[in-house]
C-alpha cells in the first residue's frame, strides 16, 4: 500500500478511530470502577493527520495496510501509585486481546541509573465477545495503543518530553548529574507515597481495636474519629436525641469526610487530644448538648446550618463543642470560638448568635 493510498484509508476512517478512542476511554472507566481500580485519569487520542503522516514517511516504515499502524488509537491511564500500574494491566490482560509482539514493557528495558519513561505499552483489540454486541462491532478490527504509568512517572515523561532529551547519550555531561539526582529523588518519591498509601490502610484497619482497648492512646484525626462517630453506642444515641429535639427525627446521615474534618479544629480549640478525652466530655455534656439542641433554632442570628438541612452523624459532636466554649462562662470566649470557626454569616451575626448562646446558657444552667 503506498504513502498516498494509507493517507486516504486514513482520511477515509478517522472519524471511526476518533469514535473508538472515546468509546474504548468509557469502556476502560467502567472496567476500572467495576474492578475498584482509582485512577488520577484516562485520556485518549487519536492520532493527527500530521503526526500519521510524519509516521507513514519514516525510514523503514512500509506499511501493508492501515490496521499495521498500531497506535492511530491511543489511550493513556495515570495510576496514583506505581504499584496500580500492574493492576491495570490486569484488567488490560483479562478484557482485551492483547498483540504481544507489537505491546512493551518499558519499565524493564529501563537503565538502572534512571527513572525515566517507566510505562506498560499494550497493542490491544476488543475481545471477540464483546465485539460481537451491536455497540461495539463496527470497531471489532481496530487495534489501539493503551500506556499505563504512574503521575510522578508522567511527570517525568512530561517535562524529559519539554527538555528534548529522551536517552541518557543525549543530556550534556554538565547536566547528567542533575538527571540522575532528580531521578532517584522521583523513584523513592514514587515508593515513599506508596509506603504512605499502606501505612494509612494498615492504620484504618487497627484503629477500631485501638478505640475499643486503648481509647487514651488514639490521637484525634480523620481516621479515628471517622471510625468513632460511626460506631460508638454513646454517639449515635446522642446524634437520635439531637434530632429529636431539632425536630428531624430519622434524617441522620452517615457523616462525609468534609464534615468530620471540620469538626477536628474544633476539638483541638478544646484541647480534645485523644478519643478517651472525648468519650469523657460527651458523658459529661450530655444533658446540655440535648438542652442546646432543643433550643437552637430560637437563638437570634442561629448559623442556617442549625437550622436546616441534613443531621449528619457526629452532630452531637458539633454541639459539644457550643458547649465546651459555653462552660467557660465567659462572653468573650464564646465570641471567639463562633467567630474563629465562622459560624455565621457576617461578623455582626456571629457576634449576636455567640451573645444569645451566652445569655440561653447562663440562665439555664446557674
Amino acid at each position: 500500500m503506498t504513502r498516498d493510498d494509507l493517507l486516504a484509508a486514513y482520511d477515509e476512517r478517522r472519524a471511526l478511530y476518533a469514535a473508538f478512542a472515546a468509546t474504548i476511554r468509557d469502556l476502560f472507566a467502567q472496567l476500572l470502577e467495576g474492578a475498584g481500580v482509582k485512577v488520577h485519569g484516562i485520556y485518549e487520542r487519536t492520532k493527527e493527520r500530521e503526526s500519521f503522516i510524519k509516521k507513514i514517511s519514516r525510514e523503514g516504515g512500509t506499511y501493508v495496510s492501515l490496521e499495521e499502524v498500531t497506535d492511530i488509537v491511543g489511550l493513556r491511564v495515570i495510576t496514583f501509585f506505581s504499584d496500580d500500574v500492574d493492576k491495570v494491566a490486569s484488567i488490560v490482560r483479562k478484557e482485551f486481546v492483547v498483540d504481544s509482539k507489537n505491546s512493551v514493557d518499558k519499565r524493564v528495558l529501563l537503565d538502572p541509573d534512571r527513572f525515566g519513561y517507566l510505562s506498560l505499552h499494550f497493542i490491544v483489540q476488543l475481545h471477540p465477545t464483546r465485539a460481537a454486541l451491536a455497540e461495539y462491532r463496527r470497531y471489532s478490527s481496530l487495534r489501539a495503543e493503551i500506556q499505563i504509568r504512574s503521575v510522578l512517572q508522567h511527570a517525568w515523561a512530561e517535562i524529559e518530553h519539554d527538555l528534548g532529551y529522551k536517552a541518557k547519550i543525549e543530556v550534556p555531561a554538565v547536566t547528567q548529574r542533575q538527571f540522575f539526582r532528580l531521578a532517584g529523588l522521583l523513584e523513592l518519591a514514587d515508593e515513599e507515597f506508596k509506603n504512605i498509601r499502606d501505612t494509612l490502610r494498615k492504620y484504618a484497619e487497627d484503629v477500631p481495636q485501638k478505640i475499643r482497648t486503648n481509647p487514651e492512646n488514639v490521637p484525634i484525626d480523620s481516621v479515628s474519629l471517622q471510625n468513632f462517630v460511626t460506631t460508638s453506642e454513646l454517639v449515635q444515641k446522642l446524634d437520635r436525641d439531637v434530632a429529636t429535639a431539632l425536630g428531624r427525627l430519622g434524617a441522620t446521615q452517615k457523616a462525609n469526610n468534609q464534615y468530620v474534618a471540620a469538626l477536628l479544629p474544633k476539638l483541638a480549640h478544646f484541647g480534645i487530644a485523644n478519643i478517651s478525652n472525648l468519650v469523657r466530655a460527651l458523658d459529661e455534656c450530655q444533658s446540655e448538648i440535648l438542652a442546646l439542641a432543643g433550643v437552637m433554632n430560637t437563638i437570634s442570628n442561629t448559623p442556617s446550618e442549625a437550622r436546616a438541612g441534613p443531621v449528619f452523624e457526629g452532630i452531637s459532636i458539633f454541639y459539644l463543642t457550643y458547649i465546651l466554649a459555653l462552660r467557660t462562662r465567659d462572653g468573650r470566649k464564646v465570641e471567639n470560638y463562633v467567630t474563629s470557626f465562622g459560624l455565621g454569616v457576617t461578623p455582626e451575626a456571629q457576634r449576636e448568635f455567640a451573645a444569645g448562646l451566652t445569655r440561653w446558657y447562663t440562665s439555664r444552667f446557674k
